[in-house]
């Protein structure tokens, strides 16, 4: 490979020459200021997993954090799963600029992005408070010193995401059990989607 790459087996030994079951590999990369203290100067993050029998998943950092500590790192922006040379899906991720946090996932097609698959908010400590899916079910946490284990909400409590294609331009608002609904940012990397 090269002194960039790493890559991982999984199973159970086999002769030489023969693919492991699964395989994950990552790639080293430099870290944010604000965290080299706690990985070190660089760090080895994961960018795909391969198994025997073809399927695979890739994972791109394509997002940066705009502001903050945390300024420059590069965030997840897409996963996309493969059976040989045929892509599966394609999901790529909203985030938050400041933090590099996943506020959304969505379905992407042809490099446009279809529909929004799932929400996230955070409180100010960075711990996920709420979570929806596509289909408007909803979790919540509590944040108190005695915080509960995520408990669903229902989809009569949620409002759901349209299910009409979203634009390139922006996205849906999100909303929550609650009724709270957070303005969604632009995605991609410095607020711009790239297509994987």
């Amino acid at each position: 490979m090269s002194a960039t790459l790493l890559t991982l087996d999984f199973g159970k030994p086999l002769p030489e020459g023969e693919p492991s079951p699964w395989r994950e590999t990552y790639e080293l990369v430099d870290t944010v200021r604000a965290k080299a203290d706690d990985l070190g100067k660089e760090h080895f993050r994961l960018i795909a997993l391969h198994s025997r029998n073809g399927a695979a998943l890739g994972l791109r950092y394509d997002h940066l954090v705009a502001t903050g500590p945390y300024a420059g790192e590069e965030v997840l922006s897409d996963i996309i799963s493969k059976q040989g040379e045929t892509v599966v899906a394609h999901v790529g991720t909203q985030i938050d600029l400041d933090t590099g946090r996943i506020r959304a996932l969505w379905e992407i097609k042809d490099g446009k992005l279809v529909r929004q698959l799932a929400a996230y908010d955070h409180d100010d400590h960075g711990d996920l408070i709420r979570a929806q899916d596509e289909n408007g079910a909803g979790w919540g946490t509590s944040t108190t010193a005695t915080s509960s284990p995520a408990t669903p909400t229902g989809p009569d409590a949620a409002s759901t995401s349209p299910t009409t294609p979203a634009s390139t331009a922006g996205f849906t608002p999100k909303r929550f059990a609650s009724g709270q609904t957070t303005a969604a940012t632009t995605p991609g990397s410095n607020g711009t989607r790239t297509s994987a």
